[in-house]
């Protein structure tokens, strides 16, 4: 399992200043992906084409490495190192939903086959 906290530097800084809506699907992708075992611990709370993850808003706003600048979070420290799997599968989906809309991502997330699952993770 991942820290909350490497994961979200980890993708924000590779996808630079970007909005925690798409921050919070591209982490429940990879959460659904990586199935076998959860990348994190965070809690997904929702129902049916909603959901939200409890805890992330805190991360950000409690971390002065994580700037909110308009709709967008930039990381500003170190990124911290990843293990190499973790890295090469985060950024593997990171390539796959880069093309996507806001919509087609979220469409991605509530319809995968596991998207009850996630919502039920303890």
């Amino acid at each position: 399992m991942i820290s909350k906290k490497e994961l979200l530097a980890y993708i924000i800084n590779k996808k630079g200043c970007i909005h925690p809506f798409i921050i919070s699907r591209i982490i429940a992708y990879s959460e659904l992906k990586w199935y076998s075992k959860w990348l994190t611990d965070f809690k997904y709370i929702g129902f049916l084409k909603v959901f939200y993850i409890d805890g992330l808003k805190g991360i950000i706003e409690e971390d002065n490495c994580f700037q909110k600048i308009n709709d967008c979070i930039k990381y500003v420290c170190h990124v911290p190192e990843l293990n190499p799997d973790i890295k090469m599968f985060i950024d593997n989906v990171l390539a796959e939903l880069s093309s996507l809309s806001i919509d087609q991502l979220n469409s991605k997330v509530v319809s995968h086959k596991f998207y009850d699952i996630l919502l039920n993770k303890r």
